[in-house]
């Protein structure tokens, strides 16, 4: 995880990134699930392990998103780039963790698909 590649990020900010980022696209349809950003700096400092971590922030995410009152799951909130929904973050998070996933398989050492 933490091998330098030829270029880029290592294996280990790839996946702190996408860790991070989850909350952040839950936020503006229904807010960021409670914890997310504490575990989230705890696997940073390595209190938590990435595999963990990953794990809990899906839990996370996934409790946030069923306690959605029917208002939140209906709702379109405005944003400068466009309309965010539920559905929309929801789509866009397990996009972008795909996205790191299919880019860590490009790597001689990384997971295969």
């Amino acid at each position: 995880l933490y091998a330098e590649p030829a270029s880029g990020r290592t294996a280990r900010q790839i996946v702190l990134h996408a860790l991070g980022s989850a909350a952040s696209y839950l936020g503006p349809s229904i807010g960021n699930p409670p914890g997310a950003s504490a575990l989230a700096a705890s696997a940073e400092c390595g209190d938590v392990p990435l595999d963990e971590a990953l794990r809990r922030l899906a839990g996370l995410v996934g409790d946030r998103v069923r306690a959605a009152t029917p208002e939140e799951r209906a709702k379109v909130r405005e944003h400068p780039k466009g309309a965010r929904t539920l559905r929309k973050s929801l789509r866009r998070i397990l996009e972008h963790t795909w996205e790191h996933l299919a880019e860590l398989s490009r790597r001689e050492d990384g997971p295969q698909l």
